[in-house]
């Protein structure tokens, strides 16, 4: 019986590479490899290596921390037209003041800051709801709400229409109308 020759041995070893890489493609994204971060000099871990390229098609995500309403929103966009070319971390920063770059490759940059302040929909919105059987105010809106105060009108005192809308909460666009609201349920 006579062995394979080189040309069977070549052609198998071709077909093996073909389905694997096809194999790989299907993979979803994040279960494929992906080369490791190079180090900086600390020895730490540089996100993106350190060279990535914003470019048009780049993501950009601002994430934001509120430390008084203890929260966090997230914005992003895809980058402008213009291309910034490779960069590193530090002089991508410096195109964004105020922000820390959390991770950087080609196809998304994630930029953080810290704002000791309210979250946008907490500073602009106000709730009257119940609280402890008293009617209260707190910022922001349903499903998103800080206590700000609890006043001295208990919810059974209110008529029963009253009662039903405070404890499905009434918002308001800003604090003097909650206020004016207010007024109006203790005369």
């Amino acid at each position: 019986m006579r062995l394979p020759g080189w040309r069977f041995w070549l052609a198998i070893f071709a077909v093996s590479v073909v389905v694997g890489m096809g194999l790989y493609q299907a993979l979803p994204p994040g279960h494929r490899l992906s080369p490791a971060p190079a180090p900086n000099q600390a020895g730490s871990v540089t996100p993106g290596g350190g060279g990535a390229e914003i470019g048009p098609n780049t993501l950009i995500v601002w994430r934001t921390y509120y430390t008084q309403s203890d929260d966090t929103h997230e914005d992003s966009a895809v980058a402008p037209p213009k291309t910034w070319g490779h960069r590193p971390d530090r002089e991508v920063a410096a195109l964004f003041p105020g922000w820390e770059v959390l991770s950087f490759t080609s196809d998304r940059l994630v930029l953080f800051r810290k704002m000791d302040s309210l979250c946008p929909i907490m500073a602009t919105y106000r709730t009257l709801a119940s609280e402890g059987g008293y009617v209260a105010l707190f910022y922001g809106e349903p499903g998103h709400m800080r206590l700000e105060r609890v006043t001295n009108i208990p919810v059974a005192s209110l008529d029963a229409n009253e009662q039903q809308r405070v404890l499905g909460g009434i918002v308001f666009m800003s604090e003097e109308e909650a206020l004016r609201y207010l007024e109006g349920l203790t005369e």
